[in-house]
């Protein structure tokens, strides 16, 4: 089972690796997968263990390995050798190391950006100290008894440390084993700081998967595009053609991380939850996001915010029911759940919106250009031009008028005896109607 892959001089997306995997052929010697967007990671490596072994492991062909996992230090440190140890039904091997950013121990981990060195060496602290915790990292690429192949292991410079990830590839890709399969997982991304040695790991002929995370809103190069087409976005309607036949807009799909967030993993659930609602149908419609997917993003302050301003008092009161019933997370991931500790961020979030619809209404009653303000400074352009255009749709007076309204639900919280829920929907009541 000798695999003759055409690799690229470059590293190639996630979502792509997963879906070239189709046959045994398809999966090169090694491949590794570098990025912190673990669900790229794992699916492309269950697509790479499903092509080559299609109806299963037939028998202690696939083993797993964490280098984070004291347990399987022995056999880390005699990865090559477990390449060339056939499994019990002699059909090749496939040998998984996940976590592989802690080859060598903590300070492995801490490695800052390899990529200034082409042959993937670091001027670090020698080996030595790391021998108290784990196997020698050089035990990775040349096992206690030697390599099998007889094909020499990389060797060390002495007093420096070979990037043990990139060692461990070098060593598969000198003798690869016909049938036998390298994958390495790692948290380390494949460009900047605390990087794999991207151009080390290519050059060996190695496959490089980039796992990084996606841009769920535009990306820093993105300028006076469409808030929509994001790289979530463009993500969410490949894989909703791709894998399920059904198409999505842009806009559907932006409306989908809006709801989940730009974790690819529920997104991924929630694309087979609307693909199985729509059965027949050949599209995903926003509507259809609406009547399956629940509001779950850990901070809905600002999409309440959005409604309000939209007009959309039914959408707005259902945001107000989820994060009282729900709670609220903040910046840390602590989640309140009492009402009165409710009460604040989503009123504060509220009147920032209004404040900032206010200044844009007035600024645009005097003929002027809004976006130039400078409380809009360091905002994305997308954020601006919402902001605008929801104010267009009010008047400078009125929404003078209706800023009222926060001073009475503050002061009806705070001394008149009114509970913080009622108060926000009398507030949301008060702004939309």
């Amino acid at each position: 089972m000798l695999r003759a892959v055409a690799l690229s001089s470059t590293p190639i997306s996630g979502g792509a690796a997963a879906l070239s995997f189709r046959a045994a052929a398809d999966v090169p010697s090694v491949v590794v997968f570098a990025g912190e967007e673990t669900f790229l990671s794992e699916e492309g490596i269950a697509a790479a263990t499903k092509a080559v072994f299609p109806d299963g492991d037939p028998g202690g062909a696939i083993v797993a390995l964490d280098a984070g996992n004291l347990a399987d230090l022995d056999r880390l440190a005699a990865v090559l050798e477990e390449l060339q140890t056939a499994s019990l039904f002699g059909d090749g091997k496939v040998v998984i190391v996940r976590r592989a950013e802690l080859l060598g121990g903590k300070a492995s981990a801490d490695d800052e950006d390899d990529e200034g060195d082409e042959d993937g060496e670091d001027d670090d602290a020698p080996l030595a100290a790391n021998a108290a915790k784990a196997a020698p990292v050089y035990d990775v690429v040349e096992s206690r008894k030697g390599p099998a192949s007889g094909a020499p292991a990389p060797a060390a410079p002495k007093g420096r440390r070979q990037n043990p990830i990139t060692a461990l590839v070098k060593g598969a890709m000198t003798a690869p084993m016909p049938g036998s399969v390298l994958i390495v997982a790692t948290t380390k991304p494949v460009k900047g700081k605390g990087s794999v040695s991207g151009d080390a790991i290519v050059k060996t002929g190695a496959m490089l998967v980039d796992c990084r995370r996606l841009y769920d809103a535009p990306p820093p190069w993105a300028r006076g595009g469409s808030a929509h087409d994001t790289e979530v976005s463009q993500w969410v309607t490949k894989r909703s053609k791709v894998r399920h036949g059904k198409s999505m807009e842009l806009r559907t799909a932006h409306a989908l991380a809006l709801r989940m967030g730009g974790g690819l993993a529920g997104l991924s659930k929630a694309l087979e939850t609307l693909a199985s609602y729509v059965g027949t149908k050949s599209a995903i419609v926003e509507a259809d996001i609406a009547a399956t997917v629940a509001t779950t993003r850990e901070d809905p302050a600002w999409v309440l915010a959005d409604a309000v301003l939209d007009k959309d008092v039914a959408r707005a009161l259902s945001l107000v029911e989820a994060s009282f019933e729900r709670g609220l997370s903040d910046a840390k991931g602590r989640v309140s759940v009492r009402p009165e500790a409710i009460f604040p961020p989503l009123v504060s979030t509220l009147h920032a919106a209004w404040r900032r619809a206010m200044l844009i209404s007035e600024t645009t009653a005097k003929g002027e250009n809004p976006a130039s303000l400078p409380a809009f400074a360091g905002l994305p352009s997308f954020v601006v031009e919402r902001l605008i255009r929801q104010a267009s749709r009010r008047d400078p007076d009125d929404l003078l008028t209706r800023h009222r309204a926060f001073v009475d639900a503050e002061s009806g919280v705070r001394g008149g005896g009114v509970p913080p829920r009622l108060a926000v929907e009398r507030l949301v009541i008060a702004l939309t109607a």
